[in-house]
């Protein structure tokens, strides 16, 4: 009897023990296929990563070559914009310059004009007089003395110089109108050149649509200088190999939580016994029996 419960006992513990094994051969195979499979998405996802990381460093070089383009035709723009200020500047300061000669020249010709004209109207008045006076008298009048004649002389020589003086004053204004009008055309270069690198002629008070005022905060000579942030590039710090498993894990339970929850919802609410368990499953569309059902 002890030699037939011992057979039995070690026969049950042989099994319990091959049951052990093959639940641990189970359970190793499962575990190992879980950790390929995580080990297999580790890797995708550290080559994701890297890829990751080195378009986000040719990234980083495009916009490192962006900046320094954007700076060297900053660079360059404000030199051509200095120069095309400077010219017009220049141009500007050249037209009121020929504003003024041309008004003092207006001014002077105005007086010679008046001095001429004074001039004349002596030389007639002793000739009005003498005419006058002999007339008066009765008689001829007698031919100027030498004193009148030196007079009359005096006078008609001042007449020419003036005279002489008054066309030289007019080419000297028309030498000048179109020294103004190519001042004039300088200017509208230099206007257009400056539209070309600034975009519109700066007009005080107005913006560049000449809508909205505004108020001048800076030196109107100073350059308004824009500066783009210069921080250098840091990557992103990548994510430890157990979080990362860690959180695959999650979202792999809560997947597959969400399947059996949309599967348990697809169910027939009839297929429900008291304890709401399903008791049987949903009939199926293409059963014969189901469109027999259907169109008794």
């Amino acid at each position: 009897m002890r030699s037939t419960a011992n057979l039995r006992w070690r026969a049950a513990a042989a099994v319990s023990l091959l049951l052990l094994v093959l639940l641990y051969s189970h359970q190793n195979a499962t575990t190992r296929k879980g950790m390929e499979y995580l080990q297999r998405r580790l890797s995708a996802c550290e080559q994701n990563g890297e890829s990751v990381v080195a378009k986000l460093k040719v990234v980083h070089e495009h916009k490192m070559k962006i900046d320094d383009l954007y700076r060297k035709t900053l660079n360059d723009s404000k030199k051509n914009t200095e120069g095309v200020r400077e010219n017009l500047r220049r141009c500007e300061l050249n037209h009121l310059s020929v504003k003024v000669r041309e008004t003092l020249n207006e001014m002077e010709e105005e007086g010679i004009e008046e001095r001429l004209t004074a001039c004349e109207q002596a030389a007639t008045k002793v000739v009005d007089e003498g005419e006058e006076r002999g007339g008066r008298e009765g008689r001829q009048v007698p031919p100027p003395r030498g004193g009148e004649l030196q007079q009359v002389d005096e006078l008609q020589r001042r007449a020419a110089e003036l005279e002489k003086l008054l066309n030289e004053t007019r080419n000297e204004l028309e030498a000048e109108r179109k020294e103004k009008d190519l001042f004039k055309k300088r200017v509208e270069e230099c206007e257009q050149q400056l539209v070309a690198h600034v975009g519109a002629v700066p007009k005080p008070g107005y913006s560049a649509n000449e809508t909205a005022h505004f108020e001048r905060v800076h030196d109107k000579d100073a350059n308004l200088e824009f500066h783009r942030d210069g921080d250098a590039f840091a990557p992103p710090a990548m994510i430890p190999a157990r979080e990362l498993v860690r959180r695959l894990e999650e979202k792999r339970k809560g997947r597959e939580g969400r399947d059996g929850r949309e599967k348990d919802e697809e169910k027939h609410p009839q297929d429900r016994d008291e304890n709401d368990e399903y008791v049987a499953e949903k009939p199926n569309a293409a059963d014969e029996d189901y469109k027999e059902q259907e169109h008794s």
